[in-house]
């Protein structure tokens, strides 16, 4: 039974990776769930391999390139519950963000690194709880996560006797 299930999951899978690799398709289904006025021409299948550590043997679903823009438009197809999806859909994103971002370039005012829509679909019974990062990852009491996804502390926002009078060594340094 379980292999079954497998076997009919799989074929599931093979005929959205199919519908998907249909441009005209793709298109229609992008505009219509992101609200986007994309045409054909517009997208051209990211066939660049990339990989990530967790998920070594698994590949995204389909990946689509913005033409003439560094964005990408990553569609994974799901048939059951991955709890741990948003997880995945990171990792995913990275891979594409490092397999198109150039390097030489990062330091430059201007440059944008690559922008990487996800998108998943959904296609199973059992109802959908749709968990972010935030939600998966552990907590320590009394913490709130950043609105820019980090902590800024910038030594030029202290004055100078402010980081005299603190006793930390990391405020000294700062001096």
């Amino acid at each position: 039974e379980e292999t079954e299930k497998y076997y009919i999951n799989q074929k599931h899978d093979k005929i959205f990776k199919e519908m998907l690799s249909d441009k005209k398709s793709t298109v229609d289904f992008i505009n219509s769930f992101l609200h986007l006025n994309l045409v054909e021409d517009d997208i051209e299948k990211y066939e660049k391999e990339f990989r990530t550590s967790e998920f070594s043997n698994v590949e995204a679903d389909v990946v689509y390139k913005v033409k003439n823009k560094n964005v990408f438009i990553l569609i994974e197809h799901q048939s059951s519950v991955d709890l741990k999806m948003a997880y995945r859909v990171l990792c995913y994103k990275n891979a594409i963000i490092e397999s198109a971002i150039d390097k030489k370039r990062l330091k430059e005012r201007n440059y944008k690194i690559p922008k990487v829509i996800a998108i998943v679909l959904y296609t199973g019974k059992r109802k959908w709880n749709s968990l972010s990062i935030n939600d998966i990852e552990e907590k320590i009491d009394g913490y709130e996560n950043p609105n820019n996804e980090y902590h800024l502390i910038d030594s030029n926002e202290f004055s100078r006797n402010k980081l005299l009078s603190d006793n930390l060594i990391t405020s000294k340094a700062m001096l």
